[in-house]
């Protein structure tokens, strides 16, 4: 037992955890989910903008110029919430696929194991982090709501209450985690109609989004400025409350996740098939996800100018966070079968440098608000030396300071972002090394385990004959 913790820290071992990228079958879900880290981290930054206003610092007329001004180029950032779709895409599908192959092997699933793991995976680093910032005194005001974040229900406190706000994703994810054994055991595996269960499930996430929209016309009603920017006079935390933060109106993306995890493990052969033998028809699917989710990117959501109203904004917020899922979830498929267009985009996902990325996302990803704020300030002083002195009159610390608005760029926003992952994955990769890697070591083991667990599902005899993509 010494021995083994002696093991779990080991600098060495965790070190190449981090670099070295074991073989598997599908590369590219590391350049997704890296790709998507880096994605979050600049609209969260792009967002500081908005803390000026939400302070008193700037005119939220000023503020809304400046965002109408962005290059078009930077439209997409705005849809970074839209990431979090695609986070909930992977976790269905990769604790989908590892519910399904213990299932197939061994005939059930060990649940105590199963939320063990989940626990030392989650929790540990989690917990390390909120201890962290009540120490260094962030977000005090909101600190005694602390418990809700250590048992993952923080997604279901009104907004002001919420400590970390940006960890409601988390709870979500682990309310799936905590579900989806129980609904496989207790429904799934005795259903003779699997796949119309799950497409059933997620046909219902549309109507559950329609009846909560219908039910509450203010919600359907705030503009998509007044959803995202609180420092806007029409700004309100009805959306945020009502319908994004919660696992009943977010479970889509975890049943498109989970349905393609079921394809892949018991269906690889016929999945083969349609991606290499019917490739016109495969492809052009592929060509039809990637052209819907490049378009709905350059959407001009908050632009003020741009509004939908009525039934048509009824339809994209019942309709675009499962429609995004539903591309991300067939690309996916589509890399692990690449033909044609899919093969480039597989090859330029599998890149080993975003392996590390990847790796770090979830420390990272805990730590990166606040240092978001210290970015701005170090990088106003250093841009814009003349800020020095308002910062020092007023007192006020950071980007909490009048004028800084005006002299932003968009080349200080891009040393913002880089300042902000540089710092970020640097102190996530210390949490990784000292907290979250050791105790995933330590999670107990099966004693025969699978070449990989990204392998999981591939039947033993496609194993031999499908040679993983480069």
């Amino acid at each position: 037992m010494f021995r083994r913790i002696l093991s779990a820290w080991s600098l060495r071992r965790n070190l190449k955890s981090i670099f070295v990228r074991p073989h598997a079958t599908y590369q590219s879900l590391d350049g997704i989910r890296a790709i998507s880290m880096f994605w979050v981290v600049f609209a969260h930054v792009l967002m500081g903008v908005d803390i000026l206003c939400k302070n008193g610092f700037c005119q939220a007329s000023d503020a809304m110029s400046w965002i109408d001004n962005m290059p078009v180029s930077l439209w997409f950032v705005w849809h970074g919430f839209k990431v979090l779709d695609t986070f909930f895409v992977l976790s269905g599908f990769l604790i989908g696929s590892l519910l399904f192959f213990e299932e197939k092997k061994k005939g059930s699933i060990n649940l105590k194991r199963f939320y063990w793991r989940r626990y030392l995976r989650l929790m540990p680093v989690y917990g390390f982090v909120i201890l962290l910032f009540v120490w260094l005194g962030i977000e005090e005001p909101t600190q005694p709501y602390i418990w809700a974040n250590i048992f993952y229900v923080n997604n279901f406190l009104e907004y002001k209450q919420m400590f970390m706000n940006w960890t409601w994703s988390l709870a979500v994810e682990e309310q799936f985690y905590l579900l989806l054994p129980l609904l496989l055991i207790g429904f799934f595996f005795k259903s003779k109609h699997k796949i119309s269960l799950i497409v059933g499930m997620f046909v219902l996430s549309f109507i559950i989004r329609l009846g909560i929209l219908l039910a509450n016309p203010d919600v359907a009603s705030i503009s998509f400025t007044n959803q995202l920017f609180h420092g806007q006079p029409g700004y309100s935390p009805r959306y945020f409350e009502v319908i994004y933060d919660n696992i009943y109106s977010r479970y889509g993306p975890f049943c498109v996740g989970v349905l393609a995890a079921w394809l892949y493990i018991q269906k690889p052969q016929q999945l083969e098939h349609f991606f290499k033998q019917r490739w016109v028809l495969s492809s052009s699917l592929f060509l039809l996800s990637t052209a819907f989710l490049v378009a709905i990117c350059w959407f001009p959501l908050f632009k003020s100018d741009f509004e939908l109203t009525g039934w048509l904004k009824i339809a994209y917020e019942t309709s675009h966070h499962n429609l995004w899922a539903m591309a991300i979830g067939y690309s996916m498929l589509a890399f692990m079968f690449p033909v044609g267009l899919a093969r480039i985009f597989n090859w330029f996902l599998s890149w080993k440098i975003w392996y590390p990325v990847a790796q770090l996302s979830y420390s990272t990803y805990l730590l990166h608000v606040p240092i978001i704020i210290g970015a701005y300030q170090l990088v106003a002083i250093n841009r814009h030396p003349e800020l020095l002195a308002i910062f020092k009159e007023s007192g006020m610390p950071g980007i909490m300071s009048a004028g800084i608005l005006n002299r932003l760029t968009m080349a200080d926003i891009g040393w913002v972002f880089a300042v902000t992952v540089l710092v970020s994955f640097a102190l996530g990769m210390v949490c990784y090394l000292l907290i979250e890697k050791p105790l995933m070591n330590l999670r107990p083991q099966e004693k025969k385990k699978p070449q990989h667990t990204l392998e999981v599902g591939a039947e033993k005899e496609w194993k031999k004959t499908h040679k993983p993509a480069a």
